[in-house]
């Protein structure tokens, strides 16, 4: 919510507020929609509708989490002017990414510096720096595509400027 009350005082006192270009795009603009229509309506057709909105306690999984998460999302994307700054944020995910695959290597393979700890006694499953493998597992999910694409699309820029050269 802090965030929300900077963005907006900057934007104010800017005097303009830039549209990322990915939001002028009428069907990013009806996927939107319709991801926040359906969270009102699971929200309102729901047999526990106080729960839906505000989530468990647990996981706060609510829909008052999920808009929060949009909106953050919203705000990042809102700060990255330059492709640099993209190329600079991909790096850093990417960076995460690995590290996080491989403080999960490493504890598939026992090698971790916490061993007969209550985590290893309770888990047999990985769950790298987060708190439990499901979660470790949707966050693969979400990059695996992404990090694949650009390795990938690296390979293959890396052939055509090799070809180009010979």
């Amino acid at each position: 919510m802090l965030m929300i009350l900077v963005f907006t005082i900057l934007t104010l006192k800017k005097g303009q507020l830039k549209v990322l270009g990915i939001l002028k795009s009428s069907a990013v603009k009806k996927i939107l929609l319709s991801f926040i229509l359906i969270l009102a309506l699971s929200t309102a057709f729901s047999i526990a509708p106080n729960l839906s909105f505000w989530g468990g306690y647990f996981r706060n999984s609510g829909v008052y989490s999920w808009l929060h998460y949009f909106l953050f999302f919203i705000l990042l994307v809102a700060g990255f002017h330059k492709k640099e700054q993209w190329q600079m944020a991909k790096k850093f995910l990417f960076a995460g990414f690995l590290l996080t695959l491989l403080f999960g290597l490493m504890q598939s393979l026992d090698l971790t510096f916490y061993k007969d700890s209550i985590w290893q006694s309770s888990f047999k499953r990985v769950f790298s720096s987060f708190g439990h493998p499901g979660d470790f597992a949707l966050y693969i999910i979400i990059i695996i595509f992404p990090f694949i694409s650009c390795v990938v699309g690296g390979w293959h820029n890396k052939k055509q400027r090799l070809a180009q050269v010979l």
